[in-house]
């Protein structure tokens, strides 16, 4: 059996954290010896390591990503592509590297704006079909982020794709004249 390498990052609600759950298999007859994730948040040139308990999840904050140093009152974690390469011993054999597009941000402004326009709007009008129209057009470049980083590889196409989302998010009003 060969050691195969896997993790997930399931979405979060709260964007002050970043969980990975490691989904590893691990070959029993070779002892697992330092696991470790690097990770590189967006904008940094260089990872973090962190050594992970293999098959648990670990949780990482804004103070572990070295992205601020409070006591308790986290920020949240910016959107963007995460680098993330998981290793063990030996490093040079035994490394997986993935590209993880975080949209939590966006994600819950755009909820919010959805909110406030089905609780104001008549939803049979035709101001709120071009608004859901839009919102659903925000919604597929979302989508197209993630999967542009996560099974293309395809940084610079994920990173675009987040940009419309975030040019067409700004110009949608939470306000609706019905």
């Amino acid at each position: 059996m060969k050691t195969q390498l896997n993790i997930d990052i399931p979405e979060e609600k709260d964007c002050r954290f970043l969980t990975i759950v490691d989904r590893s298999v691990y070959n029993p007859d070779i002892p697992i010896e330092e696991t470790t994730l690097q990770i590189t948040p967006p904008g940094f040139n260089y990872p973090i390591s962190f050594y992970y308990e293999p098959h648990k999840s670990i949780t990482f904050n804004s103070n572990l990503l070295k992205l601020t140093n409070t006591s308790g009152d986290y920020s949240n974690l910016p959107d963007g592509i995460y680098i993330i390469k998981q290793q063990m011993c030996p490093v040079d054999k035994l490394f997986a590297e993935y590209y993880y597009m975080r949209t939590c941000n966006i994600r819950s402004c755009y909820y919010d704006k959805f909110c406030k326009l089905t609780s104001i709007c008549d939803l049979d009008s035709k101001e709120y079909k071009e608004l859901k129209a839009s919102l659903d057009k925000i919604d597929h470049y979302i989508k197209a982020a993630k999967y542009s980083a996560s099974h293309c590889g395809d940084i610079q196409k994920a990173q675009d794709f987040l940009k419309q989302a975030k040019k067409l998010i700004d110009k949608i009003s939470s306000n609706c004249n019905c």
